[in-house]
């Protein structure tokens, strides 16, 4: 299990084009990816899961990987972050 806490620096949050990119990239993966948000949790592989979560500007949330390629896909998942301009 990995697990790592993002904080978003976007002024518009975590958007539904930067949770696209995230969902589309999770679901490449067999391991399972969890988004957690104050006392909520989504499925990385669920958009509406992600987008219910509704991620503002200056928040922090952290991701947990479970699986066999969990170490690759949290790497990846904080490169989409980064290119999507979320952190």
């Amino acid at each position: 299990m990995r697990q790592k806490i993002f904080s978003v620096k976007s002024e518009k949050g975590l958007t539904s084009r930067a949770s696209a990119a995230l969902v589309s990239e999770a679901n490449k993966y067999k391991c399972e990816l969890t988004l957690f948000y104050l006392d909520d949790e989504a499925n990385l592989k669920s958009i509406m899961n992600v987008m219910g979560l509704m991620i503002k500007k200056n928040a922090e949330f952290k991701v947990i990987t479970n699986g066999v390629d969990e170490d690759i896909a949290i790497e990846r998942i904080e490169t989409i972050l980064k290119d999507t301009r979320v952190i």
